[in-house]
């Protein structure tokens, strides 16, 4: 059976987890600092907007300085770190604010991210089981899945990708993945079906046409398979 040439689309970008809103504090207390903590995170934001990451990422250094317990702060920061891809950072704010809020999915979902752009498999693999215990999370169910085949488990990257695509209404590269594994393991069929659903939710994916086009031609189906040559190259154009 063909195995394909099509580039395999990278993993979803790392887990960016939307800013969370500073938790609200009490009333004005000059002395304990927390008027100086809200114009704090108030300049973060105001550095974010402005897509100043370094600067942003000092202002919530300052806020937690003055009070380290704040999880969303946490998270906001390892956000901005694993945007300017300072991993390892981005890892421990992240396991810092699952220690302050240990049901938070977002807090463990940064974790796996951060995991596996260290290449750190086996605890991405945790850490996503850990955001799929509190929530249905169609990204986590593919992180996961890049784990598990970076650890050559393939049977569980399958049933994860699945799952992914059952959870998530687009999901175009999970299906491209699976089509590749199928298409690896000589299954024509599954790997034919699996990069039609890809095409029909990404309509323009230059790698799902190329890898269909292969199956189709070592199917027989020389006209589908030079159509799908002609599309690929279109999408590549656009």
């Amino acid at each position: 059976a063909p195995t394909t040439t099509a580039s395999a689309p990278p993993p979803p970008q790392t887990p960016t987890p939307e800013p969370a809103a500073p938790a609200p504090a009490p009333a004005p207390a000059e002395k304990d600092g927390t008027s100086e903590l809200r114009e704090i995170l108030a300049s973060a934001s105001q550095f974010e907007r402005a897509k100043d990451s370094a600067k942003a990422i000092e202002a919530y250094s300052k806020a937690l300085a003055l009070k380290p317990d704040l999880p969303n702060t946490l998270l906001d920061r390892g956000r901005l770190y694993m945007e300017t891809k300072q991993f390892a950072k981005a890892s421990a704010d992240f396991q810092a604010a699952i220690k302050h809020s240990p049901k938070n999915p977002k807090a463990h979902f940064g974790a796996c991210a951060a995991a596996l752009s260290l290449n750190q498999f086996q605890e991405a693999v945790n850490a996503c089981s850990e955001v799929l215990k509190l929530e249905r999370s169609g990204d986590a169910a593919h992180y996961r899945a890049q784990a598990h085949l970076a650890l050559k488990n393939v049977d569980a990257a399958i049933a994860d990708l699945r799952l992914s695509t059952q959870i998530k209404l687009d999901a175009p590269d999970a299906f491209f993945q699976l089509g590749q594994i199928y298409q690896q393991n000589g299954d024509l069929v599954n790997a034919l079906n699996s990069y039609t659903r890809a095409i029909q939710q990404k309509g323009t994916y230059a790698d799902a046409y190329k890898a269909r086009a292969q199956i189709r031609s070592y199917l027989g189906d020389t006209a589908g398979s030079s159509d799908d040559t002609t599309r690929a190259a279109a999408s590549l154009k656009r």
